[in-house]
């Protein structure tokens, strides 16, 4: 045989060796395409690095039309407000509250037509009692829970006001006077600890699109205003950080009374999300509320 045919037979045995090669790697490819898709189909939608292990978790559905409802609906001029058919069956008349919970310190303009979210009227009374005993002054409730007709001719559009949510309140010291430097300083220090934040601040105007409205106080519970505090945002600047914080990983927050929070993010990109939350709820109590941007929010206690 001579050495050309040698050279010819060599590179025959190369070319097919390369392409066992190659075979074994693409079938190699193939079958680790097929696993991290069945992984992904049979596994929570999203995998966090921090938070609960996953063995605490479970795995359940929720409908786009969900994010519309929450403690954490975000309502402005490009975010209407979308759940006036189920608002009024939350709402409690804050004076009745009052009546019923040691009495009150602050005083509560029209009586008869102050309402708040069942979620937002307990602490708003504490943290109102509080204040007045700190302070030593007296406040009045100027507006809380307003419907679309109630919001007619107001600071804010009909639709686009926090007020249609029952979770928001708007003070001022009795007889109309206008909030002090005192008691700004007293809601910034203290608020956040009964899960309220100012809803407009003086310094997020740009943000908020709002002037002049100061007084406005948003609940959006204990863990979220404490993240919002810390982080110095506005309501509009936290779900934007939730969205770059809380996807991949947990944003994880210890109040000042102790208690731990997991806190995860999850963006609709269709009809409906799987998100993941406790499996034993009374070890670990949640809340899941939508954002009202296109988005849900799982809030754990932890501790």
């Amino acid at each position: 045989m001579s050495y050309s045919q040698l050279d010819i037979q060599s590179k025959k045995k190369i070319t097919v060796t390369v392409m066992i090669c190659l075979a074994v790697a693409l079938a190699l490819c193939l079958i680790i395409l097929i696993a991290v898709g069945i992984y992904h189909k049979f596994s929570p939608a999203v995998s966090f690095s921090g938070g609960l292990p996953k063995d605490k978790l479970t795995t359940t559905t929720v409908s786009k039309e969900k994010s519309v409802y929450g403690d954490l609906i975000l309502v402005n001029a490009t975010h209407p407000y979308q759940a006036f058919d189920t608002v009024e069956e939350d709402l409690v008349k804050l004076s009745d509250y009052a009546r019923n919970n040691s009495g009150k310190n602050y005083l509560i303009s029209f009586p008869e037509t102050t309402f708040l979210h069942k979620n937002a009227v307990a602490p708003a009374h504490s943290m109102l009692n509080k204040m007045c005993s700190a302070l030593g002054n007296t406040y009045e409730v100027k507006a809380a829970y307003r419907s679309y007709a109630d919001q007619e001719g107001k600071e804010i559009m009909p639709g686009n006001s926090d007020h249609h949510t029952g979770l928001c309140l708007a003070i001022k010291r009795e007889n109309n006077i206008p909030l002090s430097p005192e008691d700004y300083a007293w809601i910034s220090e203290n608020a956040h600890n009964y899960g309220f934040v100012l809803r407009y601040p003086s310094d997020k105007e740009n943000a908020t699109g709002i002037t002049d409205y100061t007084e406005c106080l948003r609940y959006v519970g204990v863990a979220h205003a404490t993240i919002m505090k810390e982080n110095n945002l506005c309501f509009e600047e936290y779900i934007e950080y939730l969205k770059k914080n809380a996807v991949d990983q947990t944003v994880d927050v210890k109040c000042s009374n102790g208690s731990e929070y997991y806190v995860y993010y999850y963006a609709f990109t269709g009809k409906q999300i799987d998100i993941n939350v406790p499996k034993d709820a009374s070890k670990y109590p949640y809340t899941v509320s939508g954002t009202n941007d296109n988005g849900i929010v799982v809030t754990i206690k932890a501790k």
